[in-house]
């Protein structure tokens, strides 16, 4: 891991994409098999604002830093790691041991009400996979049952803390090259990045 991309100048837009890899035959009888043939991975796509070169040389410099695709990063997208949910956060936790699959029994949120919505983003502290919920979840009590995707990679402790604001992707580039354009003053850069586990 070697630091965190800078936030300053903000991507002007962010693309996102879920990225599953699948293979699907149809035989002459029109039946249909499909198979997944890897796990799940998030990738984005970050485009800049024109730049001045004192603004684009860091940003530069920290992906030269990255040489190419080896080494990995943390990246917090502006928008998509915050949650749309408007109640208080609190302290998220996994409440309860061995648990697996696509939903995740919680506790320790701040308030009752809409505490996720569909869409929003989480991480459990000691994964680097990011999870996205599927379905609004609903605190009662303090409680809620988290409904998402992909299914969890391993099945993580009780009290295991969950990142809901400002959701940190670990990524690499997704690309050994990297290139940028310049006029006489201004710089204009794309980067692409993907999940790393």
């Amino acid at each position: 891991m070697s630091g965190t991309f800078p936030s300053s100048p903000a991507f002007q837009q962010v693309g996102f994409r879920s990225i599953l890899p699948t293979s699907v035959s149809t035989s002459i009888s029109g039946r249909r098999q499909a198979r997944q043939l890897a796990g799940q991975r998030w990738g984005l796509t970050g485009i800049l604002p024109t730049m001045t070169r004192a603004q684009f040389t860091p940003i530069f410099a920290f992906c030269v830093k990255q040489r190419g695709q080896l080494d990995t990063f943390t990246l917090i997208p502006p928008v998509l790691s915050t949650r749309q949910a408007t109640t208080t956060v609190g302290s998220p936790l996994v409440a309860g041991a061995s648990q697996t699959g696509r939903t995740l029994t919680t506790d320790g949120w701040g308030a009752d009400g809409t505490c996720m919505k569909s869409g929003d983003f989480f991480k459990l502290t000691g994964n680097d996979k990011i999870y996205m919920c599927t379905a609004d979840a609903t605190a009662s009590s303090y409680s809620a049952t988290l409904t998402f995707e992909p299914a969890l990679l391993t099945s993580p402790d009780d009290n295991t803390s969950i990142t809901v604001s400002s959701v940190p992707f670990t990524v690499s580039l997704n690309s050994e090259i990297q290139e940028f354009f310049v006029d006489p003053k201004f710089y204009n850069y794309e980067i692409e990045f993907i999940e790393a586990l």
